[in-house]
């Protein structure tokens, strides 16, 4: 009998030891479960604000625990913060915030935002959310960067919408080509003897970065360049690839085999696209590099020499190839890894272009046919005139074109120049600066 009571005392002592274990780990559990309560004051749901508009945050928090940290900052729909957030450290338990979040990204496009709240206790973060409205701006044109050159002195004009001709920047150089970097406010200024890249500040007119290149007795040994908003690359008489982002630092370096010449260069988000015509027939070859890791992602070869290449549907480019008889134009597929044949033009030669997937302008000496893709159209759209540089403003659907010592602006599908801008020396350029 003694054995069975000791056996029941020993059981009873063990239900309670397991008791008081589950019931002290189940208020512990209870408190970290407690979900504070937050009201919203401002902004209301869905309130709509603009670019640069301050939004007043003002919130009610009560919470069963002490609240170590809030943080305030806005997301768009894939929870990325589009404003510089702010966190402030609490200590209690029942407080009233009231803070101002900024939106000065210019660049903002999609419509529905969050103010994001989260609250932070002892245990766990709280994510609080109100959806907002912000209105992108619409994209404008801010300045028309022209560069004049004279022998090899060249000089950067920006011309606002007043028609004032404010000098910019001014250097000596075998100007090759530039391009106006919209979001991050430079100018990106390539050519030869020397061959340097160049990036010019927008608000102060003074060098943020230089790359010089040791070219050695070569006066064209960048033979090519692109510039898209936060880079520039470049293809060198030594076969090599380059990319450069807005800072000046080197992102992507690629070599290409054999003996020849770059006639074209573009980057994408995924791809470098190089054209490389070959020394020792009228071949060339068309090389996508992955960026920013270098190699080779495909490559193919293709009759005559590939002029200029435009981005067209996502993952595609368009070609414009220049053989001894004809000028074609080709779509390259990075997704399906091939190159299609897509109209011949009725262009007798090509030395520059410019445009986008819809509409095409392949400039002459002399002449600029206007070629549309999606038809296969391409006709003369400006003609005896000497062309030595051309932008198209896809925004306004007009066309920039240098002509001597002029700038004359095309309102498409108008052929005759409405605007005229008098330079003293040579139009070599002519890029556009947007507001976004």
């Amino acid at each position: 009998m003694r054995m069975k009571y000791n056996n029941n005392f020993q059981l009873i002592a063990l239900m309670a030891i397991i008791a008081f274990i589950v019931s002290f780990g189940c208020k512990k559990d209870d408190l970290s479960g407690k979900t504070p309560q937050v009201t919203f004051i401002s902004p209301l749901s869905s309130e709509v604000f603009n670019i640069y508009d301050t939004v007043s945050v003002n919130i009610q928090v009560s919470h069963t625990q002490i609240i170590k940290r809030v943080t305030l900052t806005i997301v768009d729909v894939g929870q990325k913060p589009v404003v510089s957030g702010k966190s402030f450290e609490i200590g209690t338990s029942d407080f009233k915030l009231s803070e101002i979040l900024v939106i000065e990204d210019r660049y903002l496009e999609d419509n529905k935002y969050f103010v994001l709240i989260k609250v932070e206790d002892e245990f766990k973060v709280f994510n609080y959310w109100r959806e907002i409205q912000i209105r992108p701006i619409d994209k404008a044109i801010e300045k028309l960067l022209v560069v004049t050159k004279s022998l090899n002195h060249c000089k950067l004009f920006g011309l606002s919408g007043s028609s004032s001709q404010n000098i910019l920047h001014e250097w000596m150089q075998d100007y090759l080509q530039g391009y106006a970097d919209s979001r991050f406010m430079k100018y990106y200024i390539c050519g030869n003897a020397p061959s340097i890249i160049r990036a010019v500040n927008f608000d102060e007119n003074l060098t943020d970065w230089e790359q010089s290149f040791l070219s050695g007795n070569n006066h064209n040994f960048i033979q090519c360049f692109d510039g898209v908003d936060g880079y520039v690359t470049i293809g060198t008489a030594e076969g090599i690839i380059e990319t450069f982002d807005e800072s000046g630092q080197r992102l992507l370096r690629s070599q290409i085999d054999g003996s020849g010449v770059f006639t074209s260069i573009i980057k994408s988000n995924d791809f470098v696209v190089a054209a490389y015509r070959q020394f020792t027939d009228n071949m060339s070859t068309v090389y996508v590099i992955n960026f920013p890791a270098g190699n080779i992602f495909y490559s193919t070869n293709i009759l005559g020499e590939v002029k200029g290449i435009i981005r067209y549907d996502s993952g595609d480019f368009l070609l414009i190839v220049q053989d001894t008889e004809r000028v074609t134009a080709h779509i390259l597929s990075t997704t399906n890894k091939q190159l299609l044949f897509l109209h011949e033009l009725s262009v007798p030669q090509v030395d520059r272009v410019e445009g986008n997937k819809d509409n095409v302008f392949i400039g002459t000496i002399n002449d600029i046919f206007w070629y549309r893709p999606s038809t296969g159209s391409s006709v003369k759209y400006a003609g005896d005139k000497q062309n030595t540089a051309f932008a198209f403003d896809e925004v306004n659907n007009q066309l920039f074109v240098g002509s001597g010592n002029q700038i004359l602006l095309y309102i498409l599908p108008q052929t005759s120049s409405s605007r005229i801008w008098q330079f003293s020396d040579q139009v070599v350029d002519v890029n556009i600066q947007y507001n976004k």
